[in-house]
């Protein structure tokens, strides 16, 4: 990572349990360690090493909840479990986050937690504690995972929390806030010298793209908070926090225009002051130019739209159900607002052939030429939880290991396929991937180049960002001078050999629950 992100999440979960009555302390790994760079596999983990996390935990804590976002977390996340049920045998671990909610049976089998939360946290965290306060077992708390007899349990699914405006907010009092504002830790949304939070304005999304583990982790429902409460928070934290900022963490926040249009005239009303960024990849049907008007005069300073695909088929393949009118108005329109503007392309998606390939590399060089501010160009990788991680284990074209568990952000290996029986090779993936960025690069350095030479400028003296561009070239940078700088100073994570041949196809798919 080249930056930390405020940890929602956990503020999230320990809110709730203050307030059903718990004390709570925040171990928060990533920021309080981030000059302790350790060599992890083939990348580098920053924070605290796992000794000094166990060394941290409070004299007379019963409960430690531990939360898993990336499936590349885990070896970590294993020798840490390990580590404090070696330290500290009196404790209940519980697992929480999109990788135990995916794989809760394999994450019980292979780390010795005592329980996992599957999907949202809030409410389950608390009957979990009540019932351990109880001396009762979970058998009767919804959504959650533990072994009986070595085996995994899982209980009846617990239903999507809809009054989310009932939540307690976030317990930012928790965690070192000016620490994130000093490094200027904004989770993905653009720097603009300003105080900034991650915040959710709403819940899951409707669509079941097979890339993504939304289905499995929120289901295909999305839920929106009142505009008006939505507001109330970035009034309070502003006031409380000096925050004028907010990268908007939602997983699509344009689903319905009218609950849009009702939070930007909200924020107007209120004369809030503030700025607020969709940097996660928003769906784009509704997006056009009187919508972006009135979210631009409402102080969105960041759009990222995700079309993923300029390959129809592909889109279609993957349920990335997008018309490519659609896409080229939203992306027409936002240019022509002002608001800067990301857009997402994958590469080598299953089934993907040259031509698809192609055609990502002339749609980057048209978003270049448009004056898109930058491209983000990824490599699939088939995460646990997902539809498509699932069809591919089914036949036999990727297995569990921790070659996939790095690959899904170490997928720099040229000649290394990942997924078997593709089109496209891996050296032939990744080069695509490249001449998508060099494409687009090219062309708006030729029809834009005052935009790009202020990009190296600001980048370059490290100011403030106006466009995901800047970012990009500061953390390209930063890349290169890792790459001629051995960056590591921490000792080597280490963690306890899994043997992945023992688990069934059958243990590894997305829980049903019952």
């Amino acid at each position: 990572m080249f930056e930390g992100t405020p940890p929602l999440g956990l503020a999230y979960i320990a809110a709730a349990l203050l307030q059903a009555g718990h004390s709570v302390t925040v171990c928060d790994a990533v920021l309080d360690g981030w000059d302790n760079v350790m060599p992890y596999g083939p990348l580098v983990a920053r924070g605290l090493a796992n000794a000094e996390v166990v060394r941290r935990i409070p004299a007379g804590t019963q409960v430690l909840g531990i939360s898993v976002t990336s499936t590349t977390d885990w070896p970590l996340v294993t020798d840490l479990v390990h580590r404090c049920r070696q330290a500290r045998p009196e404790l209940k671990i519980l697992l929480g986050g999109e990788h135990p909610s995916a794989m809760p049976g394999f994450c019980l089998q292979t780390a010795p937690a005592d329980a996992v939360v599957i999907g949202e946290g809030e409410h389950t965290a608390v009957e979990v504690l009540r019932a351990w306060s109880a001396g009762r077992d979970l058998t009767e708390v919804p959504g959650v995972a533990y072994l009986d007899g070595g085996k995994p349990v899982l209980t009846a699914k617990r239903p999507r929390i809809r009054e989310l405006q009932a939540l307690p907010r976030p317990a930012w009092q928790l965690f070192d806030i000016d620490g994130y504002q000093r490094r200027r830790f904004v989770g993905g949304a653009l720097w603009q010298g300003r105080r900034s939070l991650p915040m959710l304005a709403s819940r899951g999304c409707p669509y079941q793209c097979t890339f993504c583990t939304s289905p499995a982790m929120w289901s295909p429902l999305w839920l929106p908070r009142t505009p008006a409460d939505v507001v109330a928070e970035m009034i309070d934290l502003r006031d409380r926090y000096q925050v004028y900022d907010f990268s908007l963490h939602d997983l699509t926040t344009v689903v319905r225009r009218s609950w849009v249009e009702d939070l930007c005239r909200e924020i107007i009303a209120q004369k809030v002051g503030v700025s607020w960024q969709l940097h996660s990849g928003t769906r784009l049907e509704q997006v056009d130019a009187a919508l972006l008007d009135l979210m631009r005069r409402a102080g969105l300073a960041y759009l990222v739209l995700a079309p993923e695909s300029a390959s129809e088929r592909t889109r279609a393949r993957v349920q990335k159900r997008m018309k490519t009118s659609d896409i080229q108005r939203a992306i027409r329109d936002t240019v022509a607002s002002g608001i800067p503007l990301k857009v997402q392309v994958m590469n080598g998606l299953p089934g993907d052939e040259h031509r698809d390939a192609l055609a990502n590399v002339r749609f980057a060089a048209q978003l270049g030429k448009l004056g898109v501010d930058a491209v983000g160009t990824a490599i699939f990788a088939p995460y646990p939880g997902t539809a498509l991680f699932d069809e591919l284990l089914q036949k036999g074209d990727i297995e569990l290991g921790e070659e996939l568990i790095f690959f899904t952000v170490a997928n720099n290996d040229f000649a290394k396929p990942l997924i078997r029986g593709q089109p496209l090779s891996a050296g032939a993936t990744k080069l695509y991937q490249l001449a998508t960025l060099g494409s687009f690069v090219a062309a708006k350095a030729v029809w834009h180049p005052q935009q790009t030479a202020g990009s190296v400028w600001r980048a370059a003296r490290g100011g403030h960002e106006k466009q995901f561009f800047d970012k990009l070239l500061r953390a390209l940078g930063t890349a290169v001078v890792r790459l001629a700088v051995p960056a590591t100073n921490g000792e080597p994570v280490t963690w306890p050999p899994v043997d992945y041949r023992r688990f069934a196809v059958a243990d590894l798919l997305r829980p049903s629950g019952k």
